[in-house]
């Protein structure tokens, strides 16, 4: 897209909008979404992905996303025989990191997710309770984002699976001592 053209009553405007604009408003990374940026902080991180709430409320929810979050929320919610795999078959663009982080958000923090208007409306349609209250544990690995060479140096880990087991142990509130059983 272009900028509008310059005029004097549009120009300071206009440049303060570009401005705001980076790269982390266009483009998710579920990584950085679940751990921060590589600088300790959030700023590669747009607050529209980072907040349920503001997530949900900006959504659209098509046809495959509706399909898709149908089947992972009856499985939180009710277990059973919802398919327990998905496989996102899209090109560029087609959505595959918007749906991930719809089922982070979720999965994660079903409780303060379902505050945005939008996802109730969906959880109606799809007949799930909005005051359902389910436990989950979340494992994300980026390989593009984690060196596998340095998981131990980094993070502790000698491999990606411990490195998952650990994330899922934490995630769970398990503690120290299941994981020092199950390594």
């Amino acid at each position: 897209r272009r900028p509008p053209r310059s005029t004097p009553s549009n120009s300071s405007a206009a440049s303060d909008v570009y401005k705001r604009q980076t790269d982390s408003s266009f483009v998710v990374q579920l990584w950085y979404v679940h751990r921060g940026c590589p600088d300790g902080r959030w700023g590669c991180v747009d607050e529209r992905y980072r907040d349920p709430v503001k997530f949900f409320d900006r959504t659209y929810f098509s046809e495959g996303l509706k399909q898709i979050l149908r089947n992972v929320v009856q499985r939180l919610v009710f277990g059973g025989e919802h398919n327990a795999v998905v496989l996102l078959y899209t090109g560029f663009g087609g959505g595959k990191s918007h749906t991930l982080l719809a089922i982070y958000h979720i999965a994660r923090s079903f409780r303060e997710a379902v505050r945005s208007r939008r996802l109730r409306e969906f959880l109606r349609e799809v007949g799930v309770d909005t005051s359902t209250d389910f436990r989950s544990a979340i494992a994300v690995f980026d390989g593009a984002a984690v060196d596998p060479v340095r998981l131990r140096d980094v993070y502790g880990s000698p491999n990606a699976w411990v490195f998952i087991l650990e994330e899922l142990v934490r995630s769970a509130g398990a503690g120290r001592e299941f994981l020092e059983r199950v390594r």
